[in-house]
């Protein structure tokens, strides 16, 4: 983990919060601006870098329980859980923190967290390839092991794991309003 390079995409978010709460804003509306924002530019990101051709919108759901998110194949769209994908509250509440252990902690798990849209849409890159036609999948609710175990599952944790980059992060900053 880059902690130089969160902690600028932090500093960034921080900006911007400052700036939301001089135009009034109300603090949690800021939190879901920021935190909303976030997951769009990730998401322009990663579709382009992905190369994908159909369009995948993505929103939040409220009811999605222990999930992050999912990728529904016939709408073509991602659902992220609202209680759970909200990046920004850990790179923000990281900042903050003077425990060097503590942010580094904070910043992990915000970073984890928006790599859900990057998982999400490499299923959706995975449903234009044609990987998920006639394929049966388990979910994790069914028998977490044998989710774990799926090639489309694998695949996209391996590229979730490599999302963070120092052009991702470039291109974050560049975009950030």
């Amino acid at each position: 983990m880059n902690i130089e390079r969160i902690n600028t995409l932090a500093i960034a978010m921080d900006n911007r919060y400052k700036e939301l709460k001089q135009q009034g804003i109300r603090f949690t509306m800021i939190y879901d601006k920021l935190n909303s924002e976030l997951i769009n530019l990730t998401h322009e990101y990663y579709y382009k870098e992905l190369g994908l051709e159909e369009s995948h919108p993505w929103g939040f759901d409220y009811n999605l329980g222990d999930n992050g998110g999912v990728y529904d194949d016939v709408s073509k769209s991602i659902s992220l859980n609202y209680e759970i994908i909200r990046p920004v509250d850990y790179l923000l509440a990281g900042l903050d923190e003077k425990d060097e252990h503590k942010k580094e902690q904070y910043y992990d798990m915000g970073i984890q967290l928006l790599s859900s849209v990057v998982h999400e849409l490499r299923h959706a890159w995975q449903d234009e390839m044609g990987m998920l036609v006639g394929l049966t999948y388990v979910t994790a609710e069914e028998d977490f092991e044998r989710y774990q175990q799926q090639d489309v599952e694998r695949d996209a944790r391996r590229y979730q794991s490599k999302f963070f980059t120092e052009e991702y992060v470039e291109f974050v900053l560049n975009n950030y309003k």
